[in-house]
């Protein structure tokens, strides 16, 4: 069976149920002498990991926590982060050890990357119109490329809804 190379982030959203619709049935045959026992039952697929995508972030941003991955009908991903997360001890001491504004700020907590791994869009965090979750969890990309962001602190406990624009 072949190999599927996909970037870190899809990486995350990824669950095998079972095998490749093409996997080769068990025939409880004897194996020929010197040849692999074929798999007694399906096979999950392989995957590995593409350690290049996505392409590298503009303005020296960095991601917090992932807390939702998701694709849309043009195969972008998308996903959402907490940069409240990051920390100087951890992420490279942002404003610390290296000129303020050189390194390392929170990327805003939606981006789409496109399949090639090209950051195409980003937003999110506090607007006019919406309250911004203090505790932003979960994107889903709906059947017409609506983004749905979730909130999951005691007192944000509510879904956004934003057109793909």
């Amino acid at each position: 069976m072949g190999k599927t190379t996909i970037g870190l982030t899809a990486s995350l959203a990824l669950v095998a149920c079972g095998g490749p619709a093409d996997a080769p049935e068990s025939t409880n045959q004897p194996a020929a002498a010197g040849a692999a026992a074929a798999p007694a039952g399906p096979v999950a697929p392989a995957f590995d990991v593409d350690p290049f995508w996505p392409k590298p972030l503009p303005n020296h941003w960095l991601l917090g926590s992932a807390v939702g991955v998701s694709v849309d009908s043009r195969d972008h991903v998308w996903i959402i982060h907490r940069g409240e997360s990051l920390n100087d001890q951890t992420e490279g001491s942002a404003g610390i050890n290296t000129p303020e504004g050189e390194c390392c700020t929170a990327a805003p907590p939606v981006l789409e990357f496109d399949p090639e791994g090209n950051l195409v869009s980003y937003w999110g965090g506090p607007g006019e119109g919406y309250d911004w979750p203090s505790s932003n969890h979960g994107i889903t990309i709906d059947h017409m490329d609506n983004v749905w962001i979730g909130g999951n602190a005691a007192d944000d406990a509510h879904l956004l809804k934003f057109s793909r624009d």
